[in-house]
C-alpha cells in the first residue's frame, strides 16, 4: 500500500500538469514539418534533442517486434505468471528473440538525416526508449543499420534506479533504457545525474502518452520545451503491411 502512496505522490502533479499543457504539443507527419516547426530556433550545446526509437524512428517488419505486440504480450503473460515481474520477463525474452528475427527500416530517411545534422552540429541528443537492458546490446546496431550516426557516446553509462520502478533505467550508447517507466520521469533522473539543466528540451514521439509525460516534467520544473507527436510511421507500417500481403 506504501509503494502506491509513494506512487501517487510522485505522479499526481505531473498528470496535472499534463492536463495543461497538452495544447502545447504539436502533431507531425515527417520530418520536415520538424524542421519548419523549429525554423529560427538558435539550436546550440545548452538544447536537448530527445527522439524515442521504436515507431519514432525504426519500425520492424515483424509485427512481433512492435511496441503494440509487446502490451499485447504482457497481458497474455499476466494471466498465467505467478507475478508481474515474472511476466513481464517472459514477455521481455520473446520480445529480444523477434527483435532479432525481425529487419528494420526507417519511419522516415529525412528524419535520420535531421538527426545526423543535428550531431554533426554538436547539437545534444538522448534516444529515450520503453526498450529494456536486454536490447541494450542489439539497438546500436539497429540504428547504425537505418544510417543513424547521431547516438553513441560508449564513454558515459549509468545504471539508475526510479523508485518504486522495479526495473533499472540504463544510459548507454546515448540512448536511455526506461523498462516502460514514466519518461517524463526518467528524463529528470538523468539529468540529474548528469547534473546538467538544458535551456530548451526537443522532444519528439509516436506515443501521445510519453510526449504528455515529457511535455508535464519540463513544466514542472520550468524548462522550455517544444513537444511532438510523430506519427508518421502509420504510412510506413502500412506500406510494410501492403508488401507482406503481396508475397
Amino acid at each position: 500500500m506504501m509503494r502506491v502512496l509513494v506512487k501517487l505522490v510522485v505522479l499526481v502533479p505531473l498528470l496535472l500538469f499534463g492536463s495543461f499543457v497538452g495544447a502545447q504539443i504539436n502533431k507531425i507527419e515527417c520530418a520536415l514539418e520538424l524542421r519548419q516547426a523549429l525554423e529560427g530556433l538558435d539550436l546550440d550545446q545548452d538544447v536537448l534533442f530527445v527522439f524515442d526509437i521504436d515507431e519514432t524512428i525504426l519500425v520492424a517488419n515483424n509485427p512481433k517486434a512492435r511496441s503494440a505486440w509487446f502490451g499485447a504480450m504482457l497481458a497474455e503473460q499476466m494471466k498465467a505468471a505467478v507475478t508481474f515481474v515474472d511476466a513481464i520477463n517472459e514477455t521481455r525474452r520473446l520480445y529480444r528473440i523477434a527483435q532479432e528475427q525481425t529487419t528494420l527500416e526507417a519511419v522516415d530517411p529525412e528524419l535520420i538525416q535531421f538527426i545526423n545534422d543535428l550531431h554533426q552540429e554538436g547539437v545534444r541528443l538522448i534516444g529515450l526508449t520503453s526498450r529494456s537492458r536486454e536490447l541494450c546490446d542489439i539497438t546500436p546496431q539497429q540504428l547504425a543499420e537505418v544510417g543513424l550516426v547521431g547516438f553513441g557516446d560508449a564513454t558515459v553509462r549509468y545504471e539508475l534506479q526510479l523508485h518504486p520502478h522495479e526495473f533499472p533505467l540504463i544510459f548507454e550508447n546515448g540512448v536511455f533504457f526506461t523498462s516502460g517507466a514514466h519518461k517524463g520521469l526518467c528524463l529528470g533522473r538523468l539529468l540529474r545525474e548528469l547534473n546538467w539543466q538544458p535551456k530548451t528540451i526537443i522532444f519528439i514521439d509516436d506515443s501521445y502518452h510519453h510526449v504528455e509525460a515529457v511535455e508535464a516534467y519540463a513544466s514542472m520544473v520550468g524548462i522550455p520545451a517544444y513537444t511532438f507527436h510523430f506519427t508518421g510511421y502509420q504510412k510506413t507500417m502500412a506500406a510494410i503491411e501492403d508488401r507482406l500481403l503481396r508475397r
